[in-house]
């Protein structure tokens, strides 16, 4: 059985347990691709075993993609996997590991269930962005989709943005301020919940278009169907604005129009079995705790 590997290339912390780890899995009878940045920073620490096949893309043939680091890896590996059907099980090795569960120490559990194909996944939704020029050329042809959100945000200015939004071919609002993050349900506990978004369940219908600083106090957060079509036209004074897809970005000129909907495909994560939303919530987000400690 072939599993494919992608890693952050910072975590000389976890440089030990994470060859341990690739140890156990080659001596378990699994075959080991890594993603090829990654395995040169592997080779760089001396954790690369000769057993392990370096790879620009994963295997069609692979039984599961695990991302080895954070919360943001994850959503790399998402980007690398593009649209084949693996799923994705994130070891953490970074801080909060929202998305990415597992640990070194109860990774075993995830090849036992891999071997038994009983793995606990969960499908994710994914956005898919539109950008085209007044000459209708497309201007984004890489990888146009987001796990997590899709940001529009002003340029270097103290100058707010303007975000012209329609909804389903009907004029929504202008958005006046610092930006618009257009949020997954998976996205939901990221950049929308620190600008003050409502949490979302990872599997609900729905979307959330979270305003930044609203530069009116009636401008609240909102949540609509997740089969949706957003149509924004940002304009700015400074002549252009920032546009994030889950924090890669790009500088597009006022006035370019984008197109916002729910992608064709589904990414599916793999869960702790112990896990579920409520859990999650009280582990990682602390709900409901009442008390600090230091």
């Amino acid at each position: 059985m072939l599993i494919s590997l992608y890693g952050h290339t910072r975590q000389n912390h976890a440089i030990t347990p994470l060859q341990n780890f690739i140890t156990a899995l080659l001596a378990n009878g699994f075959q080991v691709e890594i993603e090829k940045r990654f395995a040169s920073y592997l080779r760089r620490n001396e954790a690369m075993p000769r057993q392990c096949l370096a790879v620009n893309a994963p295997s069609p043939k692979s039984s599961l993609l695990i991302s080895i680091g954070g919360d943001g890896t994850l959503l790399r590996a998402a980007r690398w996997l593009k649209q084949l059907p693996l799923p994705i099980a994130g070891i953490n090795t970074g801080h909060l590991g929202y998305l990415a569960p597992w640990t070194f120490e109860d990774a075993p559990h995830l090849l036992i269930s891999l071997a038994d194909r009983q793995l606990q996944t969960e499908p994710r939704s994914l956005l898919r962005l539109d950008i085209k020029a007044a000459n209708g050329e497309t201007l984004m042809s890489q990888w146009p989709y987001a796990l997590n959100d899709i940001a529009i945000l002003k340029d270097n200015s103290a100058s707010m943005i303007s975000v012209h939004t329609r909804l389903n071919g009907t004029y929504l609002t202008d958005y006046l301020a610092d930006g618009l993050i257009i949020s997954t349900p998976t996205g939901s506990t990221a950049y929308n919940l620190s600008a003050g978004g409502p949490i979302l369940q990872p599997t609900a219908p729905a979307l959330a278009l979270t305003p930044v600083a609203p530069h009116t106090l009636t401008m609240r957060p909102l949540v609509i169907q997740d089969d949706a079509i957003i149509e924004a036209t940002p304009s700015t004074r400074s002549g252009r604005y920032i546009l994030s897809l889950d924090g890669d970005t790009l500088s597009l000129p006022s006035e370019t129009p984008l197109t916002i909907q729910r992608a064709p495909f589904t990414i599916n994560i793999v869960r702790k079995p112990a896990d579920d939303f409520a859990t999650t919530l009280r582990t990682k987000l602390l709900w409901g705790t009442h008390t600090i400690k230091p």
